[in-house]
């Protein structure tokens, strides 16, 4: 897609091209290098016939003009071999919605954007553009494009943390404290080792991705809460995983009369940081134009979570038992009739059930693994490359 301006006598002449069957390639003018508030000029062919039409935005939602020619004139349109052309003048001032677009003194974010179009609107685009600066439109300079780099890594960083690590961290605390007992690692146990490290990550990519997007924003969002609370949850989410290392550090022993206390404050956090963790993923899809089947991806992963540990509640309590059946073992005693052992050494094995546990965690690692990808992918390139590869086997 390209769009190219020049002043002419009586105005600005656009030229707008790009390579669609069907939809729009559109141009707008804005104050930022966000959408709303933007005067619009899409190039539009809709059931084989072209045409130029003004419209603006509102949020994220689109809507022509009651005069959809308003401040254009000498539009000319061509759509062949799948690619689109129109070519108009729009005169230097136009006031729409009580604002006035004034091409010879204002300067502008230029946006670029394909998408489908409807009879009396243009959807959601598929793929879009902004120029990083403001534009002068009556003189000659270099036009930079602004990144959504911060904006992909936020998400991307969200989806590692709640989605893999913090989900793999809980796992190990809570089903794998009697597993690989006889390998301790700096006198702990393996299974904190691992905990701490998927936590930590949790952390890190969370506080980090907080950070991207704050700087990609430039502060709050300009979404209503009551459209989108994608912003409302992720900083409860982010706030409560910011204190999990801090309450930790605070701990009291183990043997502490009122540890119970942590445990369960520790557990609460956690578990409250990770569902409204994941939750404002849901709602932070539709934020980036994600594909709505992607929603029935979380919900696999969700069911699929839910389900591993339900199994592995299962397979607990079938090792608590087992491990109580064999715990009236009696020490030997020296021939002297002493009561103490003969070998007093402590005796660390496995519970019950270690090679159940080892292949369920190796199968949820994997397909957790698979899913987190699947979606960082979906981020990264989008539904329209993916279609691009062929990907996307179920739709045409």
């Amino acid at each position: 897609m390209m769009v190219t301006y020049s002043k002419v006598s009586g105005g600005y002449k656009f030229e707008i091209m790009g390579k669609i069957s069907s939809g729009y390639v559109a141009a707008g003018l804005s104050d930022d290098e966000h959408m709303g508030r933007d005067s619009v000029m899409a190039c539009r062919i809709l059931d084989g016939k072209a045409d130029v039409l003004m419209a603006y935005n509102v949020d994220d939602n689109n809507e022509f003009l009651a005069n959809a020619k308003y401040g254009i004139r000498d539009i000319k349109t061509l759509h062949i071999n799948g690619e689109l052309y129109c070519t108009f003048v729009r005169q230097p001032q136009t006031e729409i919605k009580n604002i006035m677009f004034d091409l010879d003194t204002d300067n502008f974010h230029l946006m670029l954007a394909t998408g489908p179009a409807e009879e009396r609107t243009l959807r959601y685009h598929d793929n879009r553009i902004v120029s990083s600066g403001t534009v002068s439109m009556d003189t000659f300079a270099s036009v930079g494009v602004s990144s959504e780099l911060f904006k992909t890594l936020h998400a991307c960083f969200m989806i590692g943390a709640w989605i893999c690590a913090a989900s793999c961290g809980i796992i190990f605390a809570r089903y794998y404290k009697t597993t690989w007992l006889r390998s301790r690692c700096c006198s702990i146990d393996q299974w904190f080792h691992f905990h701490r490290f998927f936590m930590t990550l949790t952390w890190s990519l969370t506080v980090a991705g907080f950070v991207l997007i704050v700087y990609y924003l430039k502060g709050w969002t300009r979404y209503d809460p009551k459209d989108n609370p994608h912003a409302i949850i992720g900083i409860i989410s982010t706030g409560l995983c910011f204190i999990q290392p801090f309450m930790a550090l605070c701990r009291c022993a183990p043997t502490h009369r009122n540890r119970y206390l942590f445990n369960w404050l520790h557990w609460f956090v956690g578990n409250c940081a990770q569902i409204l963790g994941i939750t404002a993923i849901f709602f932070g899809f539709p934020l980036i134009n994600g594909p709505e089947w992607t929603t029935f991806i979380l919900i696999i992963f969700i069911a699929f979570h839910c389900v591993v540990h339900l199994i592995l509640s299962i397979g607990q309590c079938v090792s608590d038992s087992k491990a109580e059946r064999t715990s009236n073992v009696y020490p030997m005693k020296e021939m002297n009739g002493s009561r103490t052992p003969l070998h007093p050494t402590e005796k660390r094995t496995d519970a019950p059930g270690g090679c159940f546990r080892k292949t369920m965690l190796l199968f949820y690692f994997l397909v957790n693994w698979v899913i987190t990808a699947i979606l960082i992918i979906i981020v990264v390139f989008g539904e329209k490359t993916l279609k691009e590869w062929g990907v996307l086997f179920w739709e045409k």
